[in-house]
């Protein structure tokens, strides 16, 4: 048996239109009708209520500006931050290849020696291939 069977169906807590949660402090007047009439705005007590209310969302308000800002510059450091990523990466996949492309061809060399002047193109293009690694990764830093 769980809650629900025992109290019936638990009525589900969605706070103001916004759809929002209802916060600790405004429960208590929830099921107040929020309606004034002319009659209660005549009263001071209630204008002095609604002065502290604007007093509060105004501080809120301010507050949330300095969040959003802030939300902003970090937006900003995230679309930068992953676009210098996606630069070290084809970096890292270029130094990668001319690596092993490099090796290959040097390893190849012997083979080819025999053969002049393919063994000489062979660890020339293989040896220039290594250094482009290296100097590709040496430049992303």
């Amino acid at each position: 048996m769980n809650n629900e069977d025992i109290h019936g169906p638990v009525p589900e807590d969605t706070g103001d239109e916004s759809g929002l949660p209802a916060s600790k402090g405004k429960r208590a007047f929830q099921n107040i009708t929020r309606e004034l009439s002319d009659d209660d705005l005549t009263k001071p007590a209630v204008g002095k209520l609604l002065l502290n209310e604007l007093d509060r969302l105004e501080s809120e308000n301010a507050e949330l500006r300095n969040y959003r800002e802030q939300f902003q510059e970090a937006d900003k450091k995230v679309a930068v931050l992953q676009e210098k990523n996606k630069t070290h990466l084809a970096t890292e996949i270029i130094s990668a290849v001319c690596f092993t492309i490099g090796a290959v061809l040097i390893g190849y060399a012997p083979v080819l020696w025999k053969s002049q002047p393919s063994g000489w193109i062979a660890l020339a293009l293989g040896s220039i291939l290594i250094i482009g690694g290296i100097v590709a990764k040496v430049v992303k830093r």
